[in-house]
């Protein structure tokens, strides 16, 4: 019995030789209670400490670190006349003996006294020991100090990112941060110890009682652990914690009404004191996931991130059908604030695929989306350059002529034709910060009909775009986007197939993207162009030079059971100040978008869209009332290629001529291929 209880953790964490004279400085923090006599100042109490080579005994002195704290502290030097080594043993006289150590030392001598696990903590300046009632309060303070001592060997200050010699600001913060966790946990282990021993006191006055006084009182704890919890379940957390306080100092042997007490106190944001109370707490096996959970929950709170995952980890391996999910998701947030990308995404999956929580799950799923990208942006983070390029084999029923690029406001040729579509786009990531980027964007997109009668029908456009986007992280955030552009268009004309610069434009539009909630969002844009035609026809009345103007607005709402789903709604109103009076107009359009997953991660959207076109000016006074349904399917095949399904059916019904009333519908099928470099 001797050898097992009075083992401490100094002889399996130090050799004597660690210790030599040199180093014989020490100071000495014990909790203690019942040293506490006056809560309104400074208490003073002392402890007998052995040398275990020199068998050399001396009283030290403590004082208490703070009015009512009942933690103190005191100070002492070993004077050795030889060079050997200093191995210090503590021992705390029972309350009988303190003032008969004459009785207390020949009992440390023939061991017949236990002596106190300690730690000690070597430092410049002395030894600190730390004394602990029992061992394991001693094996948890001492891993918390060695995490405190590993993360502070390699944590630095952080400094600004600008600072050569400070690159990694982000990874000494978070060492810099375990450092503290590690502290906060060996200060969270004295006060268990102190509590620990107001506990015991508390039941050996119990025990002194009479059983009719001990039974009314273990009543009484009972009704204030009966009103404790109605007051919790009303939401009063306070009058909660009042009351389960009350119950657990009626009746200290009841433990679980510790536990209540440290869940009231988590409810009322102490979340430091419910740690402490909740790892007094002794619960029966039932509650035992459930006092995890809320650990788990306080040490999320403050930020004790790698504590509140090994918490919530063990509520996670309790297959909890309820608990079991919530902590599986608190596991996701921390590793997505860490950006630890695959354990978050592990994390959340297992919520989607236990929970029963829709709520849950639609939050879950909403980081899962995160993540992905997250994850993308990391990557185009490093990749400056994006390169894309799209072909696609179209059929159209019905081809038009519309050499100013609105391509439903064209003549019909009354033909229809298999047409080859292809795309090429290149983006140079210039900008690329956490709330702004900048990116200049180049774009090739070609035309070209099988049958050559209709090649004039063929457009050729190439732009090149500089959008410059800002993002604002408020309660609602928004994004501006401010995007000049340049636009040329070539056409065959005169009859042959040969193309030609016809048209060349700027291009400036202002958007504001809003957030207005988590399920509703709002975007408003402004487009300016200024058109210069170069064909012979664009003349007199006839003269395609413009200033156009556009006004518009999205609305976009997530619908469904999960929020998979998106229904938009649009409006826009434009008006084509052309030079030539016969080529002014007003347009007026509005359509719906409706949008969701389909088959095996593919997305599937389809619209309706109507607008009326009004040459109120011209000689012939046209209007044009156009509907148009539209349907996509695109599907990725890999993480470079997209295969896309899409069709269209518009009916246009004009008052100029039959040229400009037709119905019209295309199939394209497409194949797009990206990548980053």
């Amino acid at each position: 019995m001797k050898t097992a209880l009075t083992l401490t953790l100094l002889s399996l964490m130090f050799s004597p030789s660690s210790f030599a004279k040199d180093f014989s400085k020490y100071t000495i923090t014990y909790g203690s209670p019942s040293w506490n006599v006056s809560p309104t100042k400074i208490d003073s109490a002392f402890l007998v400490i052995r040398d275990r080579n020199s068998k050399k005994l001396m009283q030290v002195q403590l004082e208490e670190t703070a009015p009512d704290s009942s933690e103190f502290k005191g100070h002492f030097q070993f004077s050795l006349t030889e060079n050997k080594a200093v191995y210090p043993e503590v021992y705390i006289p029972p309350q009988g003996l303190r003032d008969q150590m004459d009785e207390f030392y020949p009992l440390i001598q023939n061991q017949r006294i236990v002596r106190k696990p300690i730690i000690i903590k070597r430092t410049k300046q002395d030894n600190v020991i730390d004394v602990y009632d029992t061992r394991e309060q001693a094996e948890r303070a001492w891993a918390a100090y060695q995490e405190s001592q590993a993360a502070k060997a390699t944590a630095k200050i952080p400094s600004t990112p600008a600072t050569k010699e400070q690159a990694d600001v982000l990874g000494d913060a978070s060492k810099l941060a375990a450092k503290t966790d590690a502290n906060k946990e060996e200060e969270r282990i004295r006060m268990e110890q102190i509590e620990r021993q107001k506990i015991l006191s508390r039941i050996n006055e119990q025990q002194k009682l009479g059983e009719a006084a001990r039974l009314a009182r273990s009543k009484e704890a009972h009704e204030l652990a009966e009103e404790g919890m109605a007051a919790y379940d009303a939401k009063n957390y306070l009058l909660a914690e009042e009351k389960f306080h009350q119950s657990a100092e009626k009746d200290p042997a009841n433990k679980e009404f510790y536990y209540k007490y440290g869940v009231s106190l988590y409810k009322n944001g102490k979340f430091n004191e419910a740690l402490v109370t909740l790892q007094v707490a002794e619960v029966p096996d039932s509650l035992q996931t459930e006092k995890s959970y809320f650990m788990g929950l306080a040490y999320f709170r403050l930020d004790e991130f790698k504590r509140a995952l090994d918490s919530f980890q063990k509520v996670q391996d309790s297959k909890d059908a309820v608990l079991g999910p919530s902590a599986a998701f608190y596991r996701g947030v921390i590793f997505f604030n860490q950006e630890k990308w695959k354990n978050a995404e592990t994390a959340f999956e297992y919520v989607v695929d236990t929970s029963k929580d829709p709520k849950l799950d639609e939050r879950a799923d909403e980081y899962i989306e995160a993540i992905a990208n997250a994850q993308k942006l990391a990557e185009l983070r490093g990749k400056r350059w994006l390169l894309s390029g799209t072909a696609g084999l179209m059929y159209d029923s019905n081809v038009l002529l519309a050499p100013d690029l609105e391509t439903f406001q064209g003549a019909s040729q009354k033909e229809g034709d298999v047409r080859l579509v292809t795309v090429g786009d290149l983006t140079y990531q210039a900008v690329i910060k956490e709330d702004s980027t900048w990116k200049i964007n180049g774009t090739a997109n070609l035309t070209n009909s099988s049958k050559n009668d209709l090649a004039a029908a063929d457009p050729w456009l190439y732009s090149l775009y500089a959008p410059y986007t800002h993002s604002f992280k408020t309660a609602k955030p928004s994004q501006l986007t401010i995007n000049p552009g340049y636009e040329s268009l070539f056409m065959a004309v005169n009859g042959d197939s040969t193309k030609r610069n016809i048209l060349n434009s700027f291009v400036g539009e202002v958007s504001y993207l809003k957030a207005n909630s988590k399920l509703w969002f709002s975007n408003y844009a402004f487009e300016y162009r200024m058109d210069d035609f170069s064909l012979s026809s664009s003349v007199g009345d006839n003269d395609l030079d413009a200033n156009k103007f556009t006004l518009s607005t999205t609305q976009t709402a997530l619908i469904g059971p999960r929020k998979k789903q998106a229904l938009a709604g649009t409006f826009n109103v434009a008006r084509n100040q052309a030079k030539g009076k016969d080529k002014v107009y007003n347009r007026f359009g509005a359509g719906v978008t409706y949008g969701a997953p389909a088959w095996k991660d593919s997305a599937w959207t389809s619209s309706l869209d109507y607008y009326f076109l009004d040459y109120a000016g011209s000689s012939t006074h046209r209007k044009d009332n156009n509907v148009t349904f539209a349907t996509a399917l695109a599907k990725p095949i890999t993480d470079w290629f997209t295969w896309g399904l899409m069709g269209s059916f518009s009916n246009n019904v004009s008052t100029e001529s039959s040229s400009y009333s037709y119905t019209r519908y295309t199939v394209m099928t497409t194949a797009t291929f990206s990548t980053a470099f």
